[in-house]
């Protein structure tokens, strides 16, 4: 029998966030979540990279070692395709059904396991490790995507929490 994850929040706006945990802490207990990140397994990021051991952070932007080459906003609306629908970070999600408002140019740090893309190549959901980290990286705005009214939402939250949970337990494990 697993303990649910203890997931902190880390946003400007951490309203849809601290539900989407609190949805699979009722349901599934799955998740537990907690005001201080100190105590916190997970930490849910936007626009910023946390210093948390593992993080699921959307709307990159500044500088952090998850991803390289930040730009500017791509000017269309990226479409996306799935690169491994059998990885756990995909069960249950339709990413192609995902409105990718917002995304950003940038590149994925080397060793990323990149499973959405858009159709020329750009990363909007990967999974990346560290020696003593890992990150889900997110390339969208929830708020101009209205990702976080999309039931996408809590369920990417909820896979991305259980994987990085497991990264947790066996920190030898590659990231495919």
């Amino acid at each position: 029998e697993s303990k649910p994850v203890p997931v902190a929040v880390e946003s400007t706006e951490p309203f849809f966030y601290q539900n989407a945990i609190l949805a699979f802490a009722e349901a599934q207990e799955a998740l537990r979540y907690v005001k201080d990140p100190a105590e916190a397994e997970i930490t849910l990021a936007s626009r910023k990279a946390p210093t948390a051991k593992c993080a699921l952070i959307f709307q990159p932007e500044g500088e952090s070692p998850w991803w390289q080459q930040i730009g500017s906003v791509v000017a269309a609306t990226p479409k996306a395709q799935s690169k491994h629908r059998d990885h756990a970070l995909m069960r249950w999600l339709d990413a192609e059904g995902i409105n990718f408002a917002g995304a950003r140019e940038l590149r994925a740090p080397p060793g990323a396991h990149i499973l959405v893309e858009s159709d020329e190549g750009l990363p909007l959901i990967y999974l990346v490790r560290e020696p003593e980290k890992s990150a889900v990286v997110v390339n969208l705005d929830p708020a101009e995507s209205s990702f976080y009214l999309s039931a996408w939402f809590p369920i990417l939250v909820r896979n991305a929490a259980a994987v990085l949970g497991e990264l947790l337990k066996a920190p030898g494990i590659t990231v495919q």
